[in-house]
């Protein structure tokens, strides 16, 4: 028997109430509000594999905030999402395979065709790995990419030509190494090198390719405000 169940159900909170809408017309799911005691709510939003939930608590001085929060997937235990895009991207992709921005490689191609700068820059890498990774080459347009993955990291190399058809580095995204759904291309600095050794530091022991699971660390608790209700109830 609800012990509270005789208790009057009071007015939601206007934090609450906004986080309830807000996570509804992002994920599309109408999250459950539960009043736990005087002055304390629980909402919770779920999908077969993703359940968040996050407790808010009015204080004596009458304002509303978060003092709780949990995510699982597949009834396991995760770190809190950074905001609500990436709430969104966690019950979209519970696996993580839209990790930190890292899109699909592109269309296999030949490796005899690719550009000298390309084909140099694949067998650096093959030859540091050899057959533990499959190293791959793609090419869309007028950009090639190498690449390997594994069930901690995901390795990209890409190549553009420029106005003058010489073929270099993207200089936009040149390298990228995604390890646990974070990007940590800053810390290479630029060097393949440090790049293919980042991959195999944090891959060791791994041999067939797969795509990042999403870890990124919770954001510490932020006060009732609207910057709390947009990273939001279910920072999970």
């Amino acid at each position: 028997m609800n012990d509270r169940a005789d208790e009057p159900t009071e007015v939601l909170p206007t934090i609450v109430s906004e986080v309830v809408a807000e996570l509804h017309q992002k994920l599309g799911i109408r999250p459950d509000v539960e009043q736990l005691s005087g002055g304390r709510w629980r909402v919770m939003v779920a999908n077969s594999r993703v359940c968040a939930t996050a407790v808010f608590r009015r204080s004596s001085g009458g304002r509303t905030h978060r003092t709780a929060a949990t995510l699982t997937v597949d009834s396991c235990s995760r770190e809190l999402a950074a905001d609500d895009d990436h709430l969104v991207e966690i019950f979209n992709y519970p696996d993580g395979k839209k990790a930190a921005g890292i899109e699909p490689m592109p269309p296999a191609c030949s490796l005899d065709a690719a550009p000298v700068l390309v084909k140099h820059q694949y067998h650096i890498i093959h030859s540091r790995v050899g057959d533990k990774w499959d190293v791959r080459l793609g090419r869309s347009g007028n950009q090639y990419t190498v690449g390997m993955e594994s069930d901690k990291g995901v390795l990209r190399l890409h190549f553009r030509r420029s106005r003058g058809k010489h073929w270099a580095f993207d200089p936009k995204r040149p390298i990228q190494v995604i390890i646990d759904g974070e990007d940590r291309s800053k810390e290479i600095k630029g060097s393949v090198g440090r790049a293919v050794a980042l991959f195999i530091e944090t891959s060791a022991g791994e041999s067939s390719p797969a795509k990042p699971s999403i870890n990124t660390p919770a954001a510490p608790a932020r006060s009732n405000s609207v910057a709390t209700r947009r990273a939001t109830v279910i920072r999970v």
